[in-house]
C-alpha cells in the first residue's frame, strides 16, 4: 500500500515539472514516512554523502549497528515460541466465553 502511495505521488510530482522541493505525499500519510522523498540523482548523494561525513556521529565511529544475523535454530525457536504464544492467546479467548 505504501509503495502504491509512493508511486501515485511521484507521477504527480513528475507531471507538475519535477519541483525542486520533491515529492509532496499527502498530509494523512506523511508520518508513515522517516524521510523527505525524492530522486536520488548525483546531486541528491553528493548530499547525503557529505551530511554524512560531517556528521559527529561519524566522526565518533558511532554509526548504527547493523541487525545481526540469527542463525537458523534460533529462528526456528523464536518461531516456536511464537507459536506457542498464539495458541495459548486463542485457549485463553476460549475459555472467556
Amino acid at each position: 500500500m505504501l509503495a502504491g502511495i509512493v508511486k501515485d505521488a511521484a507521477l504527480k510530482w513528475i507531471a507538475g515539472g519535477r519541483p525542486r522541493h520533491g515529492v509532496a505525499i499527502e498530509p494523512k500519510w506523511s508520518r508513515h514516512f522517516a524521510e523527505h522523498i525524492g530522486v536520488f540523482d548525483s546531486a541528491h548523494m553528493l548530499r547525503s554523502v557529505t551530511k554524512t561525513i560531517r556528521s559527529k556521529r561519524f566522526i565518533a565511529g558511532a554509526l548504527p549497528l547493523q541487525p545481526q544475523q540469527i542463525s537458523k535454530r534460533d529462528r526456528k525457536r523464536q518461531q516456536r515460541v511464537l507459536i506457542q504464544k498464539r495458541r495459548f492467546d486463542k485457549a485463553l479467548k476460549a475459555t472467556d466465553h
